[in-house]
C-alpha cells in the first residue's frame, strides 16, 4: 500500500513505537520524546505533500500537539 514510502521518508517513526518507547522508558529527557513526536510530523508532512487532506490533518495534529504539550508542561510563547 505505501511501497514509495521507504523513498521518502528515511527514518521512520509512529505512535505505536513511540508508545513501547515510553513503555519501556527509553527516553531519559522530554526532549528525545519531543523530537520522536516532531519526526512523525514531518514524516506525514513530507510524504503527503501532494495530499492536502493528509497534509492537514498531520498540521492539525501537530498543533493539538504543541499546545497540550505547551499546557502540561506550563511553557509560554
Amino acid at each position: 500500500q505505501l511501497s514509495d514510502y521507504s523513498a521518502v521518508v528515511k527514518t521512520p517513526m509512529w505512535l505505536g513505537k513511540v508508545a513501547d518507547k515510553l513503555e519501556n522508558q527509553v527516553y531519559k529527557t522530554v526532549g528525545e520524546f519531543v523530537s520522536d513526536v516532531e519526526l512523525i510530523f514531518t514524516n506525514c508532512a513530507s510524504y503527503n505533500r501532494d495530499n492536502a487532506e493528509y497534509h492537514a490533518m498531520g498540521n492539525r495534529l501537530k498543533e493539538l500537539f504543541d499546545r497540550d504539550f505547551r499546557k502540561v508542561f506550563n511553557v509560554s510563547d
